[in-house]
């Protein structure tokens, strides 16, 4: 018999893990809020990560007037300092932490269903929920789903309406990961993006609200309502603004990416992918980083790119995705890098990674038929509304730069007293805060 200290240390130990993968996914179980106050944040990192965001957000790019009204809000807020302050492990400890992770996967789900049956629902859905993160990079098998509503059952009698929503999506996301056009697996995914949805509204929060509009709009844009799938979407991008949640504006532009990558809008898929791939890139979030370029190479492609914008993007995208092993997007990644390099008269090394694509994917599945499909090519050439768009100057057509950002409050306001005081100053001076107003900075006399 498994004892609860056993579970308990099965938790610590995961968590631990998942939060060297992955510091800032949003875990809510209060052992992940503990572990997190354990870990120490550098000042000197956050200020980086500000000053880094800030050049995007007075910059060029496209959308650059959600990441800064985001920014402005996380800086006024301070809630969600942990985004911006999250320690920088290396990428071979982010590595590392992943391939721990898989290799115990077993003894996690034997501690889930331990922790079931003992009815000890608080450490059973948490449990559940420290794999949540690793889930979305690597498939972990058909046990997953029923890991989720093992979790999803937890946290309803624990009542915990905000692990339940956030479960509920879990399991929206595994179902829309495998086969979402299957009649009964799209009766899941809306089912269970519908309780997301309830549960957030229950547990009154904004960010699991983001999650489910987000997963209600890939289940429109699967039930070919492409405008219903933008609403939903803008809603999930609106309120990452109100709440400052930079991660995720980063997951949900990205999926937005997706969505019209899908529908042929190219020029507006390659938009959303720069600048997340940009964010997430400051971020240290590797698989984010990975998915917004392989959005980019795919839109690039479409678009006849004639600079190789997207064979670098390809390139960029396998290299970080082998080092996360065999995860989900990686057959993807080497099939496109086939497709730039036969493209571009590397005629042997296209033929090695295409090969290596295949073997990643099981004959028959439905990766399989995706990855022949990107292999074999003609691909279709863009929509009129990108040939229309593609034609105006890449400045045309956005808000105008923000003029200024509030200074930090609350958390992230603590966390920068220990930044040197002079690069502060030069930083904010930078964003446009008046000098008058750095004199109110905490750590002032």
């Amino acid at each position: 018999m498994i004892s609860t200290t056993f579970l308990r240390n099965t938790l610590d130990q995961t968590l631990q893990r998942a939060l060297v993968f992955d510091p800032q996914f949003p875990y809510l179980s209060s052992s992940a809020e503990q572990l997190r106050s354990t870990i120490g944040t550098d000042a000197e990192v956050a200020l980086a990560r500000i000053e880094q965001l800030a050049d995007l957000a007075r910059g060029a790019c496209a959308h650059r007037e959600d990441l800064a009204s985001t920014m402005d809000a996380a800086f006024a807020r301070g809630d969600r300092a942990w985004t911006l302050a999250a320690p920088v492990a290396t990428r071979l400890d982010r590595n590392h932490a992943l391939a721990r992770l898989l290799q115990d996967k077993r003894r996690c789900f034997g501690a889930i269903r331990e922790a079931d049956r003992l009815k000890e629902f608080q450490l059973a859905w948490a449990l559940v929920e420290a794999l949540t993160g690793v889930a979305l990079v690597h498939d972990l098998g058909p046990e997953w789903r029923e890991m989720l509503e093992l979790g999803i059952v937890a946290a309803s009698a624990d009542h915990q309406p905000r692990a339940a929503s956030a479960l509920h999506a879990a399991l929206a996301w595994s179902h829309l990961h495998d086969h979402p056009h299957h009649p009964q697996r799209d009766k899941a995914i809306r089912d269970h993006s519908a309780h997301a949805r309830t549960y957030a509204r229950e547990g009154r929060d904004e960010a699991a609200e983001a999650t489910a509009q987000d997963l209600l709009a890939h289940h429109a844009h699967h039930r070919g309502k492409p405008e219903v799938a933008e609403t939903r979407h803008a809603k999930a991008i609106a309120l990452d603004a109100r709440l400052g949640d930079l991660r995720g504006l980063t997951v949900h532009l990205l999926h937005r990416a997706q969505l019209r990558l899908r529908q042929g809008r190219f020029t507006a898929a390659a938009d959303d992918a720069v600048l997340t791939a940009a964010v997430a890139e400051i971020l240290d979030a590797d698989h984010l980083t990975a998915q917004a370029l392989l959005v980019q190479a795919q839109a690039q492609w479409h678009l006849h790119d004639p600079g190789n914008l997207g064979a670098s993007a390809a390139d960029m995208a396998w290299d970080i995705l082998t080092q996360l092993g065999e995860s989900r997007h990686l057959a993807v990644a080497c099939a496109w890098t086939s497709s730039w390099w036969r493209r571009n008269g590397l005629g042997p090394r296209s033929h090695d990674m295409a090969k290596e694509a295949r073997r990643l994917t099981r004959e028959g599945s439905p990766q399989r038929r995706q990855i022949e499909q990107i292999l074999a090519g003609p691909l279709p050439a863009a929509s009129h509304e990108d040939h229309e768009t593609a034609a105006l100057p890449r400045s045309q057509g956005h808000q105008p730069r923000p003029d200024s950002f509030s200074l930090p409050e609350g958390p992230l306001a603590e966390i920068l007293t220990g930044a040197d005081p002079a690069r502060f100053a030069a930083v904010f001076l930078r964003l446009g805060s008046s000098p008058a107003s750095l004199h109110d900075r905490p750590d002032n006399t």
